[in-house]
């Protein structure tokens, strides 16, 4: 893929995005109301089965060694509908059988087990942490030329760049195909990575992992990064029809995502000083969300193409040292993931690597926060705008 192609396809909610997949049917709590699905794909690589809290039950049940009766049992769900779910799951790849044992694809993750089947070597997070800090004098220099961050000190985007940029979506590919070598597991008629996480914390996302959220309308994206992007404070990707109505008057029925463009758009607007119309009821929003300040100086980025094209400048300058130091924990990893659970159940060495890689970095994010090198957004999460083209800048 191209340059451009990789930047309009990042824009377009396609590389590397991690996400919750919203329940479907309800499940009894007694087995996998804790679970949330997360995949990583790219373009319309998407499961071919529904992952929903049957989905997810079926896939506690069968990696805890049950028979499909007995999550039916445990779950109260008809043996039906867990039959049936489970040859949804064989057709998508995501489980094999043999005769009456089922075997999962993907990895269950949970709180008891995952930190010894997967476990994320202080010393390296500590290396990590320090190669970064070694890097920020360049990082931040190139920070200043960023069309767009103008008005947003470095310390209010640090969890944006020095997670996000250096770890996550800007690098996460690059690291896969340079660590890796492989292509994504082909399951149904696509090609994507799963994982079914266990969340310790409702305030936190699963293993407080990291991630982002982009939500495409026409030709802006509205990017939200952080660890509580869906349970935190109030924002624009986890915007509400009651939260409209209730507190802002919207009319029942309104769209959040309507909302949601009208909000990024105004953002746009607030930040090239447009002499427009601009709805009071969108800045009293964009004002709680603390986008704009009481002056409505826009303070969060708004880019276009060029500056995402620098900022994967940036990771590309950090990513051989940073590479480099991931290949010397390699064969240590590949020993834990031999001795794993996951690697008895089936679970693909890549498959283990990608998921490891998300509790890493987040432990690398964390160490930098407890250092002061990052520091959280008072919002908690780390809001941008994003417009293709040139647009945003």
């Amino acid at each position: 893929m191209t340059y451009l192609g990789r930047a309009i396809a990042f824009f377009a909610l396609a590389i590397a995005a991690i996400g919750a997949h919203p329940a479907g049917a309800e499940a009894p709590p007694s087995l996998a109301d804790r679970f949330e699905f997360k995949m990583i794909s790219a373009g319309n690589n998407r499961p071919g089965v529904a992952l929903d809290q049957l989905s997810s039950a079926v896939a506690v049940g069968l990696g805890r060694g049950l028979a499909p009766a007995e999550i039916a049992a445990a779950t109260e769900y008809s043996m039906a509908d867990i039959a049936s779910r489970i040859d949804e799951l064989i057709g998508e790849g995501l489980v094999s059988n043999d005769g009456d044992t089922f075997t999962l694809s993907f990895p269950v993750m949970t709180v008891a087990e995952t930190p010894a089947s997967m476990p994320v070597d202080p010393v390296l997070v500590a290396a990590t942490a320090d190669l970064i800090e070694r890097e920020l004098p360049d990082i931040r220099e190139s920070y200043e030329a960023l069309a767009g961050f103008e008005h947003v000190p470095f310390e209010d985007a640090s969890l944006l760049i020095l997670s996000d940029v250096l770890l996550d979506a800007w690098q996460i590919n690059d690291v896969e195909s340079e660590i890796l070598g492989a292509e994504r597991p082909a399951r149904g008629g696509g090609n994507y990575y799963l994982a079914l996480l266990e969340k310790a914390d409702p305030a936190e996302e699963a293993f407080g992992i990291y991630g982002n959220h982009f939500a495409l309308i026409g030709n802006v994206a509205t990017g939200l990064y952080g660890n509580q992007r869906y349970s935190g404070p109030p924002n624009l990707v986890n915007l509400t029809e009651e939260f409209l109505t209730t507190q802002f008057g919207y009319e029942e029925g309104v769209d959040p995502a309507s909302v949601r463009l009208q909000l990024a758009e105004t953002l746009i607007a607030v930040h090239h000083r447009a002499d427009t119309n601009l709805g009071s009821r969108e800045i009293a929003l964009l004002r709680h969300f603390a986008l704009i300040d009481s002056d409505d100086r826009v303070t969060v980025p708004v880019f276009g193409m060029p500056t995402y094209n620098a900022l994967t400048a940036i990771a590309a300058e950090f990513r051989p040292a940073y590479v480099a130091l991931l290949r010397q924990h390699l064969p240590a990893l590949r020993l834990h993931y031999a001795a794993s659970s996951f690697a008895t159940q089936g679970v693909s060495f890549e498959e283990y690597f990608i998921w490891w890689y998300h509790l890493y970095y987040s432990r690398v994010t964390d160490a930098l926060v407890e250092r002061g090198t990052i520091m959280i957004p008072a919002t908690i999460n780390s809001t941008y705008i994003g417009v293709l083209g040139s647009g945003g800048e």
